[in-house]
């Protein structure tokens, strides 16, 4: 399994994406499949995620929509790799991270 990180809002929607929220906010949560891009392409689709918490607040950000980000961490199996950011068909949520401890 790999561990990494991923950033919601605060209302647990996609930061990039918006939408309606993912899910309820229990955990653990595992996000329902999607396919996945599995080209070179370094943003594609699928869930994507980074290997640390400051890599997914970068991509993510911490204020994306006037609210503090919430971040978590999740695990997968085999996501691809591309630079910084990790995809995969599915995440189980595990875990809010408290981004001020980042």
């Amino acid at each position: 399994m790999t561990i990494a990180y991923k950033v919601f809002t605060h209302d647990l929607c996609s930061p990039i994406q918006g939408g309606e929220p993912i899910w309820d906010g229990r955990l653990p949560f595992r996000l329902p499949p999607v396919p996945v891009d599995m080209s070179d392409a370094d943003c594609a689709a699928g869930w994507n995620a980074a290997p640390t918490p400051e890599d997914a607040l970068i991509i993510a950000g911490l204020w994306g929509n006037g609210y503090p980000a919430r971040l978590y961490r999740v695990e997968s199996d085999l996501p691809i790799v591309r630079g910084i950011k990790l995809r995969a068909a599915t995440w189980e949520v595990l875990q809010e991270i408290d981004v001020r401890t980042v």
